[in-house]
């Protein structure tokens, strides 16, 4: 396994949902061998659901809920950086909240 230093768990588009903080490339979980199959379909099961949502179409902007899909993310992130306390492990969410800052998982 490679040595990580900081992880981003961060939603994008058909995306595992990880990222290198380092180098801001996504990570693969064969790359995180302690992650379980139950994490890694939770971390499947948000990125399906921001899959779904269309901020540059104005009527589904509306629709899509943020607070949700933060949530999931800072809950999967809190769960990576339980496995893996030693690397620092940020939440880089979607909307107004995060566009400002980031959450940083301890």
């Amino acid at each position: 396994m490679k040595k990580y230093k900081k992880i981003y768990i961060m939603p994008e588009y058909y995306s595992s949902g990880i990222w290198d903080g380092n180098t801001k490339i996504m990570i693969d979980f064969e790359e995180l061998p302690l992650i379980t199959k139950e994490l890694h379909e939770e971390f499947n099961q948000w990125i399906d659901y921001y899959n779904g949502y269309s901020p540059w179409i104005e009527e589904e902007k509306n629709k899509f809920d943020l607070k949700k899909l933060n949530e999931i993310g800072i809950k999967l992130a809190k769960q990576v950086k339980k496995i893996y306390p030693n690397i620092i492990v940020e939440y880089r969410g979607e909307g107004p909240t995060y566009k400002i800052s980031n959450t940083i998982i301890s």
